[in-house]
């Protein structure tokens, strides 16, 4: 008789590096080093890995019955969408795979998806190919979230004709701003019926896949972890290499008729981004709002920084156990001001 099979789908709402989430668990998935019993399905088991090197599952968002959305500036390219029975037939497979290999938990994640996909649909064709099933939200804290945001829009200025890097330009797209609105994510992801569990789990520095795990009570011992895994998905850029890249793409509009300015121009910033790239991977402190910006915002989200709260205190009555998870909440709650 097989164990029963527990289906975790991991939503994230943008630029709460569950694209990076995505790349720790293809790399562990590969070197069979994730958890005891934990599958995750990788390459020709999904739909194939993207040109990133990274397998993610993007298509559970069609498999709700919901439009995925294209986004211009993602980290990861995109894959052409698929048709539902295509997907369900997909994830049943997936689904018959993990419990003839004797797996309790199958892993799927989907960067973008948490607003995206129909909950009350997703929660269906989930309970129907898995015994038990828990949907995770990635949570950032805005001031994070929306600096990543908008780093990563100004580094394709001359696309997006972004070069503001001021918080107020990071709440102007409202799109942009509502992906953190947790209180109203949470409310609607929420199962009326019980049946489907919703946790939190944070976005924060170190290891993503650990605080995952953790979040979902799931043994990993150091000895199955590997010594180092690839960075697939590059950091935010520095002020320093955003504020030059801002300058480069003006200069473009303004001058960009005069012959010649053009294509010196988009030279010019193509080797400006490979530079910054590269920086960003050897370790410079990626963009970051000032103090009194993330008090503004802090103000901005305090509805739904108090809905994580409430939601963490229901994950865990007596607290987060003792660890990387409980450090990476206390470092998620520090930097906010404490109500009057």
């Amino acid at each position: 008789m097989t164990a029963p099979l527990r289906l975790v789908a991991v939503l994230g709402p943008r630029w709460t590096s569950t694209s990076a989430l995505a790349a720790e668990l293809t790399d562990l998935a590969s070197a069979r080093a994730l958890p005891v019993g934990v599958s995750y399905p990788t390459e020709a088991e999904w739909f194939g890995r993207l040109r990133d090197g990274v397998t993610l599952h993007p298509e559970i968002v069609e498999l709700s019955g919901a439009p995925r959305a294209r986004d211009e500036v993602a980290a990861l390219r995109p894959r052409p969408t698929q048709g539902r029975q295509v997907v369900r037939d997909r994830l049943r497979r997936v689904a018959d795979d993990a419990r003839a290999a004797d797996a309790h938990t199958l892993l799927l994640v989907a960067p973008a998806a948490a607003w995206q996909a129909e909950p009350a649909a997703l929660r269906r064709e989930l309970c129907a190919v898995a015994d038990t099933v828990d949907i995770v939200l990635p949570v950032r804290r805005a001031d994070e979230a929306l600096a990543a945001a908008l780093a990563q829009s100004v580094r394709l200025a001359d696309t997006t004709n972004e070069v503001a890097l001021t918080a107020r330009a990071a709440l102007a797209d409202d799109a942009r701003a509502h992906e953190h609105r947790y209180a109203e994510l949470l409310r609607r992801w929420v199962d009326p019926e019980g049946a489907v569990r919703v946790l939190v789990t944070p976005v924060t520095r170190g290891s993503a896949a650990e605080k995952l795990f953790a979040t979902l009570n799931l043994e990993h011992s150091r000895a199955d972890r590997t010594a180092e895994v690839a960075t697939a998905v590059t950091p935010p850029a520095s002020r320093e290499a955003l504020e030059a890249i801002a300058k480069l793409a003006q200069r473009r509009s303004r001058f960009g008729w005069v012959p010649g300015v053009r294509r010196r121009s988009d030279a010019q910033l193509i080797e400006a981004r490979r530079s910054a790239d590269d920086a960003a991977l050897a370790g410079v402190p990626a963009f970051a709002f000032g103090d009194s910006e993330r008090r503004m915002l802090a103000r901005r989200f305090r509805t739904d920084h108090d809905a994580v709260r409430a939601h963490v205190a229901w994950q865990w009555p007596s607290g987060a156990p003792e660890g990387p998870l409980r450090d990476a909440w206390l470092e998620w709650f520090a930097d906010f001001p404490a109500r009057p």
